[in-house]
Formats: C-alpha cells, structure tokens, sequence
C-alpha cells in the first residue's frame, strides 16, 4: 500500500486542473504559494533524513508546522487575514529599510511602494502570532511540537545536546547525530501535510480531494 507521505504529495501534482472556488486571485496566490512551499519543504526533509541531517532539520520542520497552521488560519479568515500580512510585510519592510546600511544596493527608496502604501489595520493581526493561532483552533499538540524545534533552531542547550552523549554517566562528545527514525519522520510530515491539504481543499472547487483525505487519514489511524 502506498504510504500516507507519497498519497498526499500526489494530491497537487496536477496543476492544470486545480480550480478555485472560494478564493480572490490573492487569496489563492498565497495560499498555493503556502502549499507548494510545505510539499517541497517535505521534500527537503525527506533528503535530509535519508543523509543522517535530521537534527540540522529543525528549523525546515518548524516551517512546515507554521505554514500548516497559518495556512488553515488563511482559508478560515480569508480577506481579513491577508490584510493583517499585508501591514506585516509593512512592518518588516520599513525595519528593513531604517538598518540599511551604504553597502547595499537595495535603497530605501526602492522600498517606497511598499513603505507608502496605505493598508487599514485589520482584525486577524494578532493572529499573524503562530500561538494566537494555535489557541484558536485548539491545535495545543502541534505547539509542543514547535516550541521542541524552536528550542533547537537556536543556539540553546537543546541545540548542543544532539551531539554529546552521556547515557553511561560519561560524557562524550559527537561529531554527528542519527537520533531520528525514518518512520517517525514520515509520520510527523504526513500529519502537517494532511492538516495542510484540507485547509486547502476548502478552497479548491468542489473540495476534489475530501474523499482521499479521509481515506489517508483512516490509513494514519489504523498504521
């Protein structure tokens, strides 16, 4: 039998035939842009595990875990929600021009359109914070899940930890890890994949893809 993984990357393979329903050309945009970015970030994991780099992997796995949800947070508030990215790309923007410096050749006037620009504050901002969003849609699993891989995505002790053994009560120090297991690894991406693919198919015409989700995820249960 074919494994949930490889069911659901097939899910959008056929571009030519996806068709949007309930979805402004921006709103679709984004959202596919969100998808295709976890398929392939799934596929770079995938690379990466099989080459004994799962630990290096943490902040890809994290990506995956915040466009999953962020992507389910998108189709729910739609219009709302990309109002609030667009005063985040603002936001970000405008820090980006106040620190640049004469070595680059990007200018602050470069970044004009995007500084002037008038964007009406939205009510979905506060869930532009991925536990804002965790909290709404009671996704409490899948934030454990982040705060372990953000613990590692920056220099802290869990970041050293995977590379100095103590389980005999003497340290050693490692110049690699292999603590993940292949199984583990398609289990985890299979399950912010599926999380991905229905928020997604609510936007598809006709939900096309309802009736395989619910048969991968009686496969997940049952395995």
């Amino acid at each position: 039998m074919t494994e949930p993984i490889d069911r659901l990357m097939a899910l959008y393979d056929d571009l030519e035939n996806v068709a949007f329903e309930d979805a402004s050309a921006d709103l679709a945009g984004v959202a596919h842009g969100w998808y295709v970015r976890i398929r392939q970030t799934c596929r770079a994991l995938l690379l990466l595990h099989s080459n004994d780099f799962g630990d290096e992997a943490s902040p890809l796995r994290r990506s995956i875990i915040e466009h999953a949800v962020a992507l389910y947070w998108l189709v729910d508030a739609k219009e709302t929600a990309l109002d609030a990215l667009s005063r985040q790309h603002q936001g970000r923007t405008k820090l980006t021009a106040d620190n640049l410096g004469e070595g680059w050749s990007i200018t602050r006037e470069d970044l004009s359109r995007i500084l002037d620009a008038e964007i009406d504050p939205s009510p979905q901002e506060t869930y532009l914070k991925f536990t804002h969003q965790c909290q709404k849609y009671g996704f409490s699993e899948i934030m454990v899940a982040w705060l372990t891989e953000t613990a590692t995505c920056h220099p802290s002790l869990l970041s050293a930890e995977s590379y100095v053994d103590e389980t005999d009560g003497q340290r050693v120090l490692l110049k690699d890890s292999k603590r993940f297991a292949e199984t583990d690894v398609k289990l985890a991406l299979s399950i912010f994949l599926l999380i991905a693919s229905g928020a997604f198919n609510h936007l598809l015409k006709g939900q096309p893809w309802t009736t395989e989700l619910e048969e991968i995820e009686r496969q997940m249960t049952a395995d």
